[in-house]
């Protein structure tokens, strides 16, 4: 499956990720999804 994260959720999963929810981490974390930034975030 595919995501495209957030600015916000990119944020938080470098310096903050406490503020993810659980799910959200574990899709984060999950080496065999893909996740996509937008390039205007970085």
């Amino acid at each position: 499956m595919d995501y495209l994260v957030d600015t916000h959720a990119m944020l938080w999963m470098m310096f903050e990720p406490q503020k993810l929810s659980q799910k959200a981490q574990e899709i984060l974390a999950d080496k065999r999804l893909h996740k996509y930034i937008c390039v205007a975030s970085l």
